[in-house]
């Protein structure tokens, strides 16, 4: 259970009663009571102990009331808890009230009021882009203290923009790549304010995926801002950068085939390197003879 509120009271309380004798009622010495109230994550605990003079009670009863109610008994010292959990509602204080009473009488009543903290930010936030994709993984741990949330808003804004709600500690966003995002995460907890966001930025570049039939090859995608095509190529055309892991001088073979918008195959184009030694770079460009929305590299291999 985590401490979203730590108090600690220390009370006296005189417990007076009145005894009949021979020669009329007296007064007996006040028993005094010293006593403790804790709070742990929802539980509220509390002791208290019997610090009177000698010969003591043997014991001590006791009732409390306020948010919920319910008695305790004991010997010269009592102990309780209770789980305020179901009547915490809202960002009202709450009230507590202990009588204590043993065969001196009963206290007067001793109150303490306390104010339910609302969600904690989050902890340990993640934004990071998946391995060989635009998508933008989210993850965070809960709150180090104070209640468990409910849920979580994950919100983003920039390039693109939108919100979610979820009970998970983790979420992935779909983005392009280009956008430049800012994701924010806030706690909730039903009729509470929420959290204070805790946030991160993001920049989404294109992923390196592995060549399709050659795994000592790796390849990209650019951006189509970042090259223009040969005059020639009247459909336009697409490019990539190509690294090996590995030397390959008997020459580098790609293929990409031409996507209409509906991802349909309408063609393909070719393009060749004659060499490309370990961990260097080279560039691709497919000129394709339909006009198509998108490309998708089908091979690329050491000859």
């Amino acid at each position: 259970m985590r401490n979203f509120i730590r108090w600690s009271v220390v009370i006296s309380l005189s417990l007076v009663s009145l005894t009949a004798c021979s020669s009329g009622p007296t007064t007996r010495p006040n028993a005094v009571a010293t006593g403790t109230f804790t709070q742990d994550g929802q539980t509220v605990n509390f002791h208290f102990k019997d610090t009177s003079a000698s010969p003591k009670d043997d014991s001590f009863t006791g009732t409390w009331s306020g948010v919920t109610s319910g008695s305790f008994s004991g010997g010269n010292s009592i102990s309780g808890s209770y789980d305020v959990s179901t009547d915490v509602s809202g960002p009202g204080p709450l009230t507590i009230r202990i009588v204590l009473a043993n065969k001196k009488g009963s206290s007067l009543p001793f109150s303490a009021t306390f104010t339910p903290s609302g969600p904690r930010p989050v902890k340990g936030l993640s934004v990071k882009q998946s391995s060989g994709s635009t998508d933008v993984e989210v993850s965070w741990d809960a709150p180090s203290s104070g209640p468990n949330p409910s849920s979580y808003l994950v919100s983003w804004s920039g390039s693109q923009s939108g919100r979610e709600t979820t009970s998970e500690l983790s979420y992935t966003i779909s983005a392009s790549a280009g956008n430049k995002l800012q994701v924010s995460v806030v706690s909730i907890i039903s009729s509470f304010p929420k959290s204070t966001p805790v946030t991160k930025s993001i920049s989404i570049t294109q992923p390196w995926y592995t060549s399709p039939d050659d795994s000592t090859l790796s390849y990209k995608y650019l951006d189509p801002n970042q090259y223009s095509c040969q005059s020639f190529a009247e459909y336009g055309c697409g490019k990539i950068v190509v690294t090996a892991s590995s030397s390959c001088f008997a020459g580098i073979y790609a293929e990409a085939n031409n996507l209409d918008s509906n991802g349909a195959v309408i063609g393909y184009a070719n393009d060749t390197l004659s060499a490309l030694a370990a961990d260097q770079i080279g560039y691709l460009e497919f000129d394709f003879t339909d006009s198509g929305s998108s490309y998708q590299v089908t091979k690329l291999h050491c000859e």
